[in-house]
């Protein structure tokens, strides 16, 4: 194995530790976005609705947050890929697939509004 065979196979591990570690971003967000919902939203009763801008407003950042650690996983990922270390499809494929679902059964949950 050459020094740069060596440098890279560092680097791919680097990049292939910080894929796995942006997935726990899903459980933090997930933990304080279940707690601000909870302690924030009360609907007035189990007949209504909330207005269309009240959905957008407490979604959008929902989503946004939510896709922060999917697309970390999948930048580092890819970036171990490119480094040699194929591993880091693994977890650049989980980040973007929780991170689509979760999009889209935020955009589900919205429509019911509009």
């Amino acid at each position: 194995m050459s020094r740069g065979e060596a440098l890279n196979n560092t680097i791919g591990r680097r990049y292939l530790t910080l894929a796995w570690l942006s997935l726990i971003g899903f459980v933090v967000f997930g933990v304080g976005g279940s707690i601000v919902y909870v302690t924030v939203w009360e609907p007035i009763n189990s007949k209504s609705i909330s207005p269309t801008w009240i959905m957008l407003v407490s979604d959008i950042p929902a989503l946004v947050a939510f896709a922060v650690p999917g697309i970390a996983a999948w930048i580092f990922g890819r970036r171990a890929q490119r480094a040699g270390d194929q591993r880091g499809a693994v977890p650049a494929w989980i980040g973007l697939t929780v991170s689509v679902g979760f999009a889209l059964l935020g955009a589900a949950a919205a429509l019911p509004s509009m």
